[in-house]
């Protein structure tokens, strides 16, 4: 017999451990705590057995068995912070919408902001305009008044430029056989008080005026052509102190150049910082939002009926003549009196105004609306519109505000005013003076005392 038989009752041969040869050892018990997880490599299965005091070995699976162990739940610390923040910005996002809303925008504290942002702005552009139309009962039509202006400043130097425009118009709007004027306008004060001036269209405007060809061909319509010829299109200097020179006036004119050289002193001060300070204790502006105006603009601008408190704008006009502008200006009349022997002026000497007064001036049925910024509550446009009284009036217009530095220059090429009296006064001489032959112009005074006429602005008696 091939095979070792086992007899009864005989010892079990002992198993060398080593030797694998068709034996495989049982496995020993395993020690598995109560939240051990069994999975099986295939298929997966996750689950966690109910509490036992022991597991007999059998039940262990002993091939591609994994076991884990659930990981304890902890919270990191960039988790931690995490949270916080979150829940910071959440609280502070709440807090600002409610500021904003209820507090920001509250329509009171828009129309203080947008008042006091104007006043207290470095730099101030207006460009806008307004018609007044004037009914014409005999005519059934109406003459329409337009001006419309851009100012670079609100100090010196500053410059405006504007064109105005009158017309014949029917009850639609449009110009009766062609009667519409336009002239054309420009100035600029410097910083030392020199003015530019010019005017342009005064020739057309004036062929679109005259349709009487007697005129034209008269000797007093040619000078006026001629005058108008001469000034048309032209920039023009107006120098206080160098034309007081021409006048040859003397110590007499000291007082005269001192004055104006005082005023345009103050001039350059932004005095404007100081009028936000007197609206702030006189905040005499009150809004409601128009919704019907402010969808037309768009979004980021917002149009408010205005209401005035005409006790407040009393109160804040009382205060404009003790403004330090205003102090300095009395104070340059003032030297200028003392010096001319004339009467001293003092702010206390200004009427007063009242309420009443104001509401008298205001027509009753005159809208006005500030066009605000949403949310730097900057003062955009004002426009006014009244509505068409029992006289026949109307008016509407609006004026636009940037905040930005204009520019302001003097004209390449210009005349001194003097040149312009001078060839003006030659033009008119003739008319009402006698020529001697030598280019000698005399004139009678309304005494019937004879005069001579002498080019420097003085007459001579003879």
């Amino acid at each position: 017999m091939d095979k070792e038989s086992a007899t009864p009752g005989a010892e079990p041969p002992v198993q060398d451990t080593n030797n694998t040869n068709g034996v495989v050892p049982e496995p020993a018990a395993a020690n598995i705590q109560e939240d051990t997880v069994i999975v099986e490599a295939t298929p997966v299965v996750m689950s966690t057995p109910e509490p036992a005091p022991a597991m007999d070995a059998a039940s262990v699976q002993s091939d591609n068995t994994v076991l884990i162990k659930p990981p304890k739940k902890k919270f990191s610390l960039a988790a931690i912070i995490g949270f916080v923040v979150f829940g910071l910005l959440l609280v502070g996002g709440i807090g600002f919408a409610i500021w904003y809303f209820v507090v920001y925008q509250n329509p009171q504290n828009i129309a203080f902001d947008a008042v006091n942002n104007f006043f207290s702005a470095e730099h101030v552009q207006m460009d806008g305009g307004f018609t007044v139309t004037i009914d014409d009962e005999d005519n059934d039509t109406a003459f329409a008044y337009n001006i419309r202006f851009k100012n670079e400043s609100k100090t010196l130097p500053n410059a405006t430029t504007a064109t105005l425009t009158m017309s014949e118009v029917d009850d639609e709007g449009n110009i009766v056989d062609g009667h519409e004027v336009s002239l054309d306008i420009g100035a600029a004060v410097m910083s030392d008080g020199v003015i530019y001036f010019q005017v342009a269209k005064l020739a057309e405007a004036l062929d679109s005026v005259v349709t009487d060809e007697s005129f034209s061909k008269s000797e007093i319509g040619q000078a006026v052509y001629d005058i108008v010829e001469l000034v048309d299109n032209e920039w023009w200097k107006i120098s206080i102190p160098e034309i007081i020179d021409e006048l040859d006036m003397g110590s007499s004119g000291k007082p005269i150049k001192d004055l104006y050289s005082c005023i345009i002193s103050a001039a350059k001060s932004d005095y404007m910082n100081e009028y936000a300070d007197f609206y702030r204790a006189n905040q005499f502006v009150s809004i409601t939002k128009n919704t019907e105006l402010s969808k037309t603009i768009g979004s980021g601008h917002t149009y408010y009926d205005i209401t005035l408190d005409y006790d407040r704008l009393a109160g804040f006009l009382n205060e404009l003549p003790h403004s330090k502008y205003s102090t300095e200006v009395t104070a340059c009349y003032n030297t200028y009196a003392e010096a001319t022997g004339g009467e001293k002026i003092s702010a206390d000497d200004a009427d007063k105004i009242t309420a009443a007064d104001l509401k008298g001036e205001m027509p009753e049925d005159l809208e006005i609306y500030l066009q605000v910024s949403d949310f730097e509550h900057k003062l955009e446009a004002v426009a006014f519109n009244m509505p068409k009284s029992e006289d026949g009036y109307s008016l509407t217009g609006a004026i636009g505000f940037i905040y930005e530095a204009g520019e302001v220059s003097a004209p390449d090429n210009y005349r001194s005013i003097s040149e312009l009296i001078e060839d003006a006064i030659e033009i008119i001489a003739p008319l009402f003076m006698v020529e001697d032959g030598r280019g000698n112009y005399y004139y009678y005074d309304n005494e019937g005392d004879l005069w001579e006429y002498d080019s420097a602005f003085d007459s001579i008696g003879v």
